[in-house]
Protein backbone atom coordinates (compact mmCIF):
# COMPACT_ATOMS: atom_id res chain seq x y z
CA UNK A 1 0.00 0.00 0.00
CA UNK A 2 1.36 3.59 -0.89
CA UNK A 3 0.59 6.45 1.12
CA UNK A 4 0.07 9.64 -0.13
CA UNK A 5 2.82 12.32 0.92
CA UNK A 6 1.52 14.76 4.31
CA UNK A 7 1.70 18.17 2.92
CA UNK A 8 2.35 21.00 5.70
CA UNK A 9 -0.04 23.65 4.52
CA UNK A 10 2.05 27.07 4.68
CA UNK A 11 0.81 30.51 5.68
CA UNK A 12 -0.01 31.24 2.15
CA UNK A 13 -2.32 28.34 1.50
CA UNK A 14 -3.96 29.20 4.66
CA UNK A 15 -4.66 32.98 3.50
CA UNK A 16 -6.37 31.58 0.49
CA UNK A 17 -8.63 28.76 2.21
CA UNK A 18 -8.94 31.97 4.84
CA UNK A 19 -9.87 34.05 1.99
CA UNK A 20 -12.29 31.50 0.18
CA UNK A 21 -14.10 30.76 3.40
CA UNK A 22 -15.04 34.66 3.64
CA UNK A 23 -16.19 34.78 0.47
CA UNK A 24 -18.09 31.89 0.50
CA UNK A 25 -19.80 33.12 4.05
CA UNK A 26 -22.64 35.18 2.74
CA UNK A 27 -23.91 32.29 0.81
CA UNK A 28 -23.29 30.09 3.92
CA UNK A 29 -25.68 32.54 6.04
CA UNK A 30 -28.06 33.39 3.25
CA UNK A 31 -29.05 28.91 3.05
CA UNK A 32 -30.64 29.19 6.26
CA UNK A 33 -33.11 31.53 5.06
CA UNK A 34 -33.56 29.86 1.24
CA UNK A 35 -35.64 27.20 2.66
CA UNK A 36 -38.10 29.82 4.48
CA UNK A 37 -38.87 31.98 1.59
CA UNK A 38 -42.13 31.88 -0.39
CA UNK A 39 -43.21 28.91 2.21
CA UNK A 40 -46.59 30.59 3.03
CA UNK A 41 -48.62 28.37 5.48
CA UNK A 42 -51.68 28.59 7.44
CA UNK A 43 -52.95 27.40 10.83
CA UNK A 44 -56.48 26.60 11.28
CA UNK A 45 -57.55 26.49 14.85
CA UNK A 46 -60.97 24.72 15.83
CA UNK A 47 -61.20 26.29 18.78
CA UNK A 48 -59.89 28.87 21.55
CA UNK A 49 -59.25 26.29 23.74
CA UNK A 50 -56.22 26.18 26.62
CA UNK A 51 -55.02 22.83 24.31
CA UNK A 52 -55.28 24.44 21.27
CA UNK A 53 -53.81 27.75 22.47
CA UNK A 54 -50.42 26.06 23.70
CA UNK A 55 -50.21 23.62 20.52
CA UNK A 56 -50.44 26.75 17.52
CA UNK A 57 -48.09 28.80 20.22
CA UNK A 58 -45.55 26.03 20.46
CA UNK A 59 -46.04 25.41 16.94
CA UNK A 60 -45.22 28.97 15.70
CA UNK A 61 -42.03 29.06 18.27
CA UNK A 62 -40.69 26.07 16.19
CA UNK A 63 -41.44 27.05 12.68
CA UNK A 64 -40.04 30.33 13.91
CA UNK A 65 -36.95 29.30 15.59
CA UNK A 66 -36.05 27.07 12.51
CA UNK A 67 -36.46 29.86 10.13
CA UNK A 68 -39.30 27.04 7.89
CA UNK A 69 -41.84 29.79 6.17
CA UNK A 70 -41.38 33.60 5.18
CA UNK A 71 -45.47 33.77 6.74
CA UNK A 72 -48.29 32.42 8.76
CA UNK A 73 -51.61 32.81 8.28
CA UNK A 74 -53.39 32.12 11.09
CA UNK A 75 -57.38 31.37 11.59
CA UNK A 76 -59.67 30.48 14.17
CA UNK A 77 -63.12 28.65 13.14
CA UNK A 78 -66.52 30.19 14.58
CA UNK A 79 -68.65 27.79 13.32
CA UNK A 80 -70.05 29.94 10.37
CA UNK A 81 -70.14 29.12 7.27
CA UNK A 82 -69.27 32.13 5.33
CA UNK A 83 -66.34 32.34 7.70
CA UNK A 84 -65.34 28.60 6.28
CA UNK A 85 -65.43 29.91 2.69
CA UNK A 86 -63.73 32.58 3.92
CA UNK A 87 -60.58 31.10 4.99
CA UNK A 88 -60.82 28.64 2.20
CA UNK A 89 -60.65 31.15 -0.42
CA UNK A 90 -58.08 32.86 1.24
CA UNK A 91 -55.68 30.07 1.67
CA UNK A 92 -56.17 29.16 -1.92
CA UNK A 93 -55.55 33.22 -3.02
CA UNK A 94 -52.37 33.68 -0.93
CA UNK A 95 -50.92 30.34 -2.57
CA UNK A 96 -50.42 28.73 1.03
CA UNK A 97 -47.78 26.06 0.51
CA UNK A 98 -48.77 23.88 3.73
CA UNK A 99 -52.11 23.91 6.43
CA UNK A 100 -51.78 23.30 9.87
CA UNK A 101 -54.95 21.96 11.59
CA UNK A 102 -55.28 21.89 15.27
CA UNK A 103 -58.82 19.77 15.93
CA UNK A 104 -61.66 17.69 14.07
CA UNK A 105 -63.80 20.23 12.56
CA UNK A 106 -60.56 22.07 11.29
CA UNK A 107 -59.11 18.62 10.14
CA UNK A 108 -62.18 17.84 8.40
CA UNK A 109 -62.55 20.93 6.29
CA UNK A 110 -58.90 20.89 5.32
CA UNK A 111 -59.05 17.60 3.72
CA UNK A 112 -62.39 17.93 2.08
CA UNK A 113 -61.44 21.32 0.50
CA UNK A 114 -57.17 20.46 -0.30
CA UNK A 115 -55.91 17.41 -2.20
CA UNK A 116 -52.75 19.60 -3.60
CA UNK A 117 -50.83 20.38 -0.79
CA UNK A 118 -49.63 18.85 2.57
CA UNK A 119 -51.75 18.83 5.82
CA UNK A 120 -50.50 18.49 8.94
CA UNK A 121 -53.42 18.00 11.48
CA UNK A 122 -53.23 18.01 15.70
CA UNK A 123 -55.70 17.48 18.41
CA UNK A 124 -57.43 14.72 16.62
CA UNK A 125 -58.35 11.14 18.55
CA UNK A 126 -57.71 9.26 15.82
CA UNK A 127 -56.72 8.42 12.02
CA UNK A 128 -59.78 8.54 10.65
CA UNK A 129 -60.19 12.02 10.96
CA UNK A 130 -57.43 12.28 8.21
CA UNK A 131 -59.85 10.70 5.89
CA UNK A 132 -59.11 8.79 2.96
CA UNK A 133 -56.56 11.71 2.29
CA UNK A 134 -53.00 10.71 1.21
CA UNK A 135 -52.01 14.43 1.70
CA UNK A 136 -52.89 14.51 5.43
CA UNK A 137 -50.22 13.19 8.52
CA UNK A 138 -49.91 14.50 11.92
CA UNK A 139 -49.50 13.78 15.72
CA UNK A 140 -52.68 11.76 17.10
CA UNK A 141 -53.82 12.38 20.67
CA UNK A 142 -53.85 8.34 21.69
CA UNK A 143 -51.67 6.46 23.83
CA UNK A 144 -51.19 2.99 23.24
CA UNK A 145 -53.23 0.45 25.16
CA UNK A 146 -50.01 -0.86 26.43
CA UNK A 147 -49.04 2.75 27.70
CA UNK A 148 -52.35 2.80 29.17
CA UNK A 149 -51.91 0.12 30.80
CA UNK A 150 -48.90 0.56 32.52
CA UNK A 151 -49.34 3.67 33.84
CA UNK A 152 -52.71 2.05 35.22
CA UNK A 153 -50.49 -0.66 37.58
CA UNK A 154 -48.30 2.21 38.47
CA UNK A 155 -51.55 4.00 40.23
CA UNK A 156 -53.84 0.76 40.82
CA UNK A 157 -51.36 -2.13 40.93
CA UNK A 158 -53.95 -4.51 42.74
CA UNK A 159 -56.66 -4.18 39.92
CA UNK A 160 -57.04 -7.04 38.30
CA UNK A 161 -60.47 -6.25 36.20
CA UNK A 162 -60.84 -2.93 33.51
CA UNK A 163 -63.62 -2.41 32.88
CA UNK A 164 -63.23 -0.19 29.21
CA UNK A 165 -66.04 2.13 27.73
CA UNK A 166 -65.49 2.58 24.00
CA UNK A 167 -67.20 3.63 21.23
CA UNK A 168 -66.96 0.90 18.75
CA UNK A 169 -67.03 3.07 15.31
CA UNK A 170 -63.59 5.22 16.46
CA UNK A 171 -62.04 2.47 18.91
CA UNK A 172 -62.69 -1.26 17.90
CA UNK A 173 -59.45 -2.03 16.77
CA UNK A 174 -57.85 -0.07 19.74
CA UNK A 175 -60.15 -1.88 22.17
CA UNK A 176 -59.26 -5.05 20.85
CA UNK A 177 -55.38 -4.15 20.66
CA UNK A 178 -56.26 -3.39 24.58
CA UNK A 179 -57.35 -7.13 25.33
CA UNK A 180 -54.72 -8.70 23.72
CA UNK A 181 -52.07 -6.25 26.03
CA UNK A 182 -54.14 -6.66 29.06
CA UNK A 183 -54.00 -10.39 29.14
CA UNK A 184 -50.52 -10.28 28.48
CA UNK A 185 -50.44 -8.25 31.49
CA UNK A 186 -52.81 -10.88 33.63
CA UNK A 187 -55.19 -8.60 33.86
CA UNK A 188 -58.90 -9.04 32.97
CA UNK A 189 -60.53 -6.54 30.53
CA UNK A 190 -64.39 -6.62 30.23
CA UNK A 191 -65.54 -3.81 27.20
CA UNK A 192 -68.70 -2.28 27.09
CA UNK A 193 -69.76 -0.24 23.71
CA UNK A 194 -71.55 2.95 23.69
CA UNK A 195 -72.74 4.64 20.64
CA UNK A 196 -73.78 7.98 22.09
CA UNK A 197 -74.52 9.57 25.55
CA UNK A 198 -77.78 7.43 26.08
CA UNK A 199 -76.03 3.59 25.48
CA UNK A 200 -74.22 4.44 29.05
CA UNK A 201 -76.32 3.63 31.86
CA UNK A 202 -76.80 -0.03 30.36
CA UNK A 203 -73.09 -0.21 29.70
CA UNK A 204 -72.09 0.95 33.17
CA UNK A 205 -74.48 -1.26 35.19
CA UNK A 206 -73.05 -4.41 32.62
CA UNK A 207 -69.37 -3.56 33.88
CA UNK A 208 -69.97 -1.79 37.04
CA UNK A 209 -70.46 -4.69 39.35
CA UNK A 210 -67.16 -7.15 37.69
CA UNK A 211 -64.37 -4.33 37.83
CA UNK A 212 -61.86 -2.88 40.17
CA UNK A 213 -61.42 0.32 37.88
CA UNK A 214 -63.59 1.92 34.57
CA UNK A 215 -61.48 3.41 31.86
CA UNK A 216 -62.35 6.15 29.47
CA UNK A 217 -61.25 5.84 26.34
CA UNK A 218 -60.79 9.01 24.74
CA UNK A 219 -63.32 9.69 21.65
CA UNK A 220 -66.30 11.88 20.76
CA UNK A 221 -69.32 9.84 22.47
CA UNK A 222 -67.09 10.64 25.80
CA UNK A 223 -66.41 13.65 25.08
CA UNK A 224 -69.99 15.14 26.29
CA UNK A 225 -70.55 16.84 29.30
CA UNK A 226 -73.32 14.40 30.05
CA UNK A 227 -71.19 11.05 29.31
CA UNK A 228 -68.44 12.70 31.72
CA UNK A 229 -71.59 13.51 34.46
CA UNK A 230 -73.08 9.96 34.18
CA UNK A 231 -69.62 7.88 34.61
CA UNK A 232 -68.20 9.99 37.48
CA UNK A 233 -71.44 9.47 39.13
CA UNK A 234 -72.01 5.61 38.98
CA UNK A 235 -67.96 5.39 40.04
CA UNK A 236 -68.82 7.49 43.55
CA UNK A 237 -71.65 5.16 44.14
CA UNK A 238 -69.76 2.25 43.63
CA UNK A 239 -66.41 3.30 44.62
CA UNK A 240 -64.63 2.44 41.87
CA UNK A 241 -62.06 4.86 40.28
CA UNK A 242 -62.02 5.82 36.91
CA UNK A 243 -59.39 6.43 34.36
CA UNK A 244 -60.39 10.18 32.23
CA UNK A 245 -59.80 10.57 29.02
CA UNK A 246 -58.91 14.17 29.99
CA UNK A 247 -57.84 16.61 32.80
CA UNK A 248 -61.51 17.70 32.47
CA UNK A 249 -62.42 14.45 33.75
CA UNK A 250 -59.60 14.29 36.80
CA UNK A 251 -61.47 18.31 37.71
CA UNK A 252 -64.56 16.68 38.47
CA UNK A 253 -63.61 13.91 40.09
CA UNK A 254 -62.02 10.77 37.99
CA UNK A 255 -58.86 9.57 39.76
CA UNK A 256 -56.07 10.37 37.63
CA UNK A 257 -56.01 10.81 33.22
CA UNK A 258 -52.91 10.60 31.45
CA UNK A 259 -52.57 13.71 28.64
CA UNK A 260 -49.99 15.41 26.49
CA UNK A 261 -47.39 18.46 26.60
CA UNK A 262 -49.92 20.63 23.99
CA UNK A 263 -46.87 23.04 23.60
CA UNK A 264 -44.51 20.49 22.52
CA UNK A 265 -47.65 18.62 20.29
CA UNK A 266 -47.12 21.88 18.77
CA UNK A 267 -43.46 22.01 18.29
CA UNK A 268 -43.72 18.33 17.00
CA UNK A 269 -46.06 19.74 14.22
CA UNK A 270 -43.37 21.31 13.01
CA UNK A 271 -40.99 18.71 13.13
CA UNK A 272 -43.25 16.96 10.35
CA UNK A 273 -42.81 20.38 8.21
CA UNK A 274 -39.31 20.82 8.42
CA UNK A 275 -39.32 17.39 6.91
CA UNK A 276 -41.94 18.06 4.14
CA UNK A 277 -40.29 21.02 3.28
CA UNK A 278 -36.81 18.94 2.56
CA UNK A 279 -38.50 16.92 0.04
CA UNK A 280 -39.39 13.95 2.27
CA UNK A 281 -43.32 12.57 0.63
CA UNK A 282 -45.83 12.85 3.03
CA UNK A 283 -46.55 9.00 2.67
CA UNK A 284 -43.22 8.61 4.35
CA UNK A 285 -44.72 10.23 7.38
CA UNK A 286 -47.39 8.55 9.31
CA UNK A 287 -48.95 9.42 11.93
CA UNK A 288 -47.70 9.79 15.51
CA UNK A 289 -48.23 9.87 18.77
CA UNK A 290 -47.32 13.12 21.12
CA UNK A 291 -43.56 12.09 22.20
CA UNK A 292 -44.16 13.68 26.07
CA UNK A 293 -46.67 12.08 28.08
CA UNK A 294 -47.82 14.19 31.09
CA UNK A 295 -50.85 13.39 33.61
CA UNK A 296 -52.98 14.79 36.04
CA UNK A 297 -54.17 13.57 39.54
CA UNK A 298 -56.99 13.79 42.26
CA UNK A 299 -56.41 13.32 45.44
CA UNK A 300 -59.51 14.30 46.78
CA UNK A 301 -61.18 11.42 44.72
CA UNK A 302 -58.26 9.22 45.71
CA UNK A 303 -58.81 10.09 49.86
CA UNK A 304 -62.34 9.40 49.46
CA UNK A 305 -61.90 6.06 47.39
CA UNK A 306 -58.76 5.19 50.14
CA UNK A 307 -56.35 4.69 47.29
CA UNK A 308 -52.80 5.17 48.53
CA UNK A 309 -50.40 7.25 45.77
CA UNK A 310 -46.60 7.40 46.22
CA UNK A 311 -45.15 10.37 46.99
CA UNK A 312 -43.12 10.15 43.84
CA UNK A 313 -46.52 9.90 41.49
CA UNK A 314 -47.80 12.84 43.64
CA UNK A 315 -44.94 15.09 42.44
CA UNK A 316 -44.67 14.04 38.82
CA UNK A 317 -48.47 15.31 38.34
CA UNK A 318 -48.39 18.11 36.00
CA UNK A 319 -52.06 18.89 37.38
CA UNK A 320 -52.93 18.36 41.01
CA UNK A 321 -56.25 18.77 42.87
CA UNK A 322 -56.49 19.06 46.09
CA UNK A 323 -58.91 19.59 48.96
CA UNK A 324 -59.94 23.53 48.12
CA UNK A 325 -56.51 23.67 45.68
CA UNK A 326 -55.74 22.99 42.14
CA UNK A 327 -52.07 23.11 41.59
CA UNK A 328 -50.55 23.32 37.87
CA UNK A 329 -46.85 22.58 37.32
Amino acid sequence: MILGKLVRPGRRNISKVFALMLLLAPWVLVSSNVLARGNVVAIVSSQNSPPHQLAVEGLRAELKKRKLVSEVLGFQLDGSEEQEQDIIDTIRKRGVKMIFTFGYTATRIATQQFSDRPIVAGLIYHTGSLGDSDNATGVILQHSALTQLQWLQKFLPKSKSIGIIYSPAENKAWALSAGMMAQALNIELIGAEVTSPTDLPTALKMVGRRVDVLWGVPDRVLSSPQAMKAVLLASFRNRIPVVGPSPEWVRAGALYSLDWDYNDLGRQCADIAARLFKGVPISAIPPLRPRKLVYSLNLKTAKHMQIKISHEMIEGARLLIEPGVEKKK
